[in-house]
């Protein structure tokens, strides 16, 4: 039968130191890459101060209305034309209905939505004389 001797016991706690020696410098390494990775994303996208720059960047664009983009904890919201906030929110006299030629003249008209344009001799004349 073969017994261990001193020596045997310090070759295996040098192969152990080793072992973990290897094993903590490549964990180390692991976090190194991934910091140094996420510092060039960063890096990249630390000048981005409007939501173009934020969608150019590639950086994901909420589906939401007006749309968002997020980056490093800002959030950017697109710019939307005069003509799209119209259509968000219409005034009140564009929501009136035109009843010209239905053979009344509606002088005196409502604000509401579904109530008749206010009608005169030169907008109606079919039914303003």
């Amino acid at each position: 039968m073969y017994k261990k001797t001193a020596v045997d016991a310090s070759v295996s706690k040098i192969r152990f130191l080793i072992i973990t020696v290897f094993l903590l410098i490549f964990i180390f390494g692991i976090f190194y890459f991934l910091n140094k990775a996420e510092l060039k994303v960063k890096n990249k996208t630390a000048g981005i101060n409007s939501f173009e720059e934020c969608k150019k960047a590639g950086q994901p664009v909420m589906e939401s209305y007006p749309r968002k983009c997020a980056v490093n904890g800002k959030t950017f919201t697109e710019n939307l034309s005069q003509d799209q906030i119209n259509q968000l929110s219409p005034r009140p006299e564009d929501q009136l209905k035109n009843f010209c030629g239905d053979g009344i003249c509606q002088q005196v008209a409502c604000l509401a939505i579904g109530c008749p344009k206010p009608e005169t001799k030169e907008s109606c004349p079919k039914d303003c004389k």
